[in-house]
């Protein structure tokens, strides 16, 4: 699912949104999104329209690069899985205040586009006035899902647009506008056609592969629909069956023995008596669906016997959903990085739930290593006072970053990587292999997890 939403940084998925990952800066791998793009200059003047008109934050052109990102519960992770921003406020807001009956806003999906044709009509759609655009795999059912990872890999061969417009909108006129600009009207389509107009078809595209046709419906969308169909879909998720023994030594206390669930604010725990990671989500997220998540979690599980009084970091925590399961597992402290201040207080909020705000401290830091270092910046340990490193991001980052994640690991300290795929970890290794030994790898499918330990 790529999204062309405002720019949001967070952790990872529900089931109804499985499609979006979440993390900070650092995306998370799941299906790969593209981040909020602004509207050509030249596609918004044609329309008549400002750049940005819609009423988003979206960032400049020039910074409309595809990027790889994992977001849920941030509004570009919600908005990617398919909510209309209306629904988008409602549901973050936490209440029912803003979910009514009425409708908000009308979704248009057009379908099926070329990956390029969908590329250009969400810009186009963007500088005519949608609100949010997003961008589908279009498959018939049952059909296998083409897998692309990363925004070097592009958009999928067929594609489905979906696009909402405020009330205002005339989204029927919008759509006649960005089949004349996109050149149907000199294919012989008729532009317009009205929802679910057969008159936008094309015979063929530039740079395309064979004849493309495609068509649209619109509706309208209300927030309650949504709201519901979330905290109907996101429940109690066991990550760590009970039982489940540990590598190193006796449990942390008899709730271990119980496994361990991710448990949305809004539900019962289905197991009071196991580990239960409370989150609330809204602005940074990790459920543990995805592989690099589940990874890093069962890896802390396995140190759980020698957790007791430690140390962690986790940077990039989105959620905090790491730093958490450490602190529930017998950690005695844990300190979590986000690029986003969002995803930094939904962390601490997070701990909060979940009991274990008074060992948990969460800071905003910078995506590289220009900016400064935010633990001692904080007037925190930083160098040599990590029992624990965990960082599940990306290969670019954790490149990029290895040298304050090695000094935080004391001697003898465990490293945890993961966002990576299996076909990475030569390059990951690599970068650490100075400061650490005992190289250990465990996959999931086609992610991977890096384990380690620090040289004395």
């Amino acid at each position: 699912m790529r999204s062309m939403a405002p720019q949001a940084w967070g952790r990872s998925a529900s089931r109804s949104l499985q499609a979006v990952a979440s993390r900070s800066r650092w995306p998370c791998p799941q299906r790969p999104c593209s981040g909020w793009r602004a509207p050509p200059p030249a596609a918004a003047a044609a329309a008549g329209a400002t750049p940005g008109s819609s009423g988003s934050t979206s960032p400049s052109s020039g910074q409309s690069e595809l990027v790889t990102r994992t977001l849920l519960g941030s509004a570009g992770a919600l908005c990617s899985a398919g909510l209309p921003p209306g629904a988008v406020a409602a549901f973050s807001s936490g209440g029912d205040a803003a979910v009514g009956g009425e409708p908000t806003c009308n979704r248009c999906r057009i379908e099926p586009l070329s990956g390029e044709d969908a590329e250009q009509l969400s810009d186009v759609l963007l500088g005519l006035g949608a609100q949010s655009v997003v961008v589908e795999e279009y498959r018939a059912p049952g059909a296998a899902e083409q897998e692309v990872f990363g925004a070097e890999s592009g958009l999928w061969d067929r594609c489905s647009v979906v696009a909402h417009f405020g009330l205002e909108t005339d989204a029927d006129a919008a759509m006649a506008a960005a089949w004349d600009i996109l050149g149907g009207g000199e294919s012989g389509g008729e532009s317009g056609g009205g929802s679910g107009g057969e008159g936008l078809t094309t015979e063929g595209t530039a740079g395309g592969s064979g004849a493309v046709g495609w068509r649209y419906s619109v509706e309208p969308v209300v927030n309650a629909e949504w709201v519901d169909q979330i905290k109907a879909s996101y429940v109690p998720l066991q990550i760590i069956p009970p039982g489940a023994a540990s590598d190193l030594g006796a449990p942390a206390g008899a709730a271990a023995g119980r496994g361990l669930y991710i448990v949305p604010s809004w539900s019962e725990p289905e197991d009071p008596g196991a580990v239960n990671i409370i989150l609330e989500p809204g602005v940074a997220f990790g459920t543990g669906e995805h592989p690099t998540t589940r990874l890093c979690l069962g890896h802390i599980w396995s140190l759980r016997g020698a957790l007791r009084g430690a140390a962690v970091v986790d940077y990039g925590s989105g959620s905090g959903v790491l730093a958490i399961a450490a602190l529930l597992l017998g950690a005695g402290r844990a300190v979590g990085t986000d690029t986003d201040p969002l995803a930094v207080r939904a962390a601490a909020r997070n701990a909060e739930l979940s009991g274990v705000a008074g060992g948990f401290r969460c800071l905003q830091c910078s995506p590289d290593l220009e900016g400064p270092e935010p633990l001692a910046q904080a007037g925190l340990p930083a160098a040599g006072a990590y029992d624990l490193v965990v960082a599940n991001i990306l290969r670019g980052p954790l490149l990029e970053l290895a040298p304050r994640l090695c000094a935080y690991a004391a001697p003898g300290a465990r490293l945890a990587l993961s966002g990576v795929l299996a076909e990475q970890v030569p390059d990951v290794r690599a970068a650490y292999a100075e400061a650490f030994e005992d190289f250990e790898v465990r996959t999931d499918g086609s992610w991977a997890l890096v384990t380690a330990r620090r040289r004395r």
